[in-house]
């Protein structure tokens, strides 16, 4: 038997930071399916949402546009919100993220759609939504600036445009030898694309002429797994893609997981870092 190369000695690769803006071709997509199948239904992410969703200020008869919508579940929850007479478009670079989203189906009664597209140039027309959302998506793009102006030309005068990501350069990790989850905790940062981009959102906002710009803090804490996987919990599944820059060996990743995820039974796991999700209104 051919042995698995996605294996980190018994730790499976998981949906690589980097990868994300390219799953596609990685030949692994339905990982990152996977993945957002798991961790999206956590009572954290589910808490993280509703920071992006406050600032959006819903309600019936709205247009959302969802950018980055991934399998699909973002998307059906706000097209409960805006109906009955509003609709949802949920765009994703990715041709297996729409795949999966329109084979889920959903409640007929819903307006909700589903199309792949690239956020830093939208085939859309100009001020054709009420309300543009970025959901934890910036943190993979190649340009933010472009993107950022993008939502702002198809989002009506005012309209409001709203973005959530996490700042990697906040994350605490707790629990194992500190000397290793602070390499750890480094390299996540390192690997993702804009790891502090969530900090800098304000600003590009700012840039792109969007006004009364709100921001909201958003806490992460994780005490266990919420019955996740080790490659499946946003974490672990980040130390793991990043090994390679903590230059970590495969033994010495395994036993720092092991020794965080032992500490779960007696409380003294802690794994929390902080988000932002910024608001503003296009004049």
């Amino acid at each position: 038997m051919t042995e698995d190369p996605r294996l980190v000695g018994d730790l499976p690769e998981g949906p690589a930071a980097s990868n994300w803006s390219r799953l596609d071709d990685t030949g692994h997509a339905g990982e990152f399916v996977q993945y957002l199948d798991a961790a999206d239904t956590t009572p954290e992410i589910l808490e993280w949402k509703q920071h992006g969703l406050r600032l959006l200020q819903l309600r019936p008869g709205l247009r959302v546009l969802e950018a980055g919508c991934g399998p699909g579940f973002a998307a059906r929850m706000m097209a409960r919100m805006v109906a009955p007479g509003g609709s949802v478009l949920g765009l994703d670079k990715s041709a297996t993220m729409i795949e999966q989203a329109v084979a889920r189906g959903g409640d007929d009664s819903l307006l909700v759609e589903f199309r792949q597209g690239d956020i830093h140039a939208l085939e859309l027309p100009d001020e054709s939504f009420d309300r543009s959302w970025a959901d934890r998506t910036f943190q993979h793009l190649e340009d933010p600036t472009r993107a950022i102006a993008e939502l702002t030309r198809v989002t009506r005068r005012g309209g409001r445009v709203v973005v959530s990501d996490p700042d990697w350069g906040t994350g605490v990790l707790s629990g194992a030898d500190p000397g290793v989850s602070e390499r750890i905790s480094r390299a996540i940062e390192r690997t993702v694309r804009n790891g502090r981009i969530a900090r800098d959102m304000p600003g590009l906002f700012a840039d792109s002429g969007l006004v009364d710009i709100e921001v909201l803090a958003i806490p992460y804490t994780s005490r266990d797994l919420a019955g996740l996987t080790p490659d499946q919990h946003p974490f672990f599944a980040a130390a793991i893609a990043s090994r390679e820059m903590s230059g970590l060996s495969d033994t010495e990743l395994r036993a720092w997981i092991d020794k965080m995820t032992a500490g779960i039974p007696t409380g003294r796991m802690l794994i929390a870092g902080l988000g932002f999700a910024v608001g503003g209104v296009k004049p």
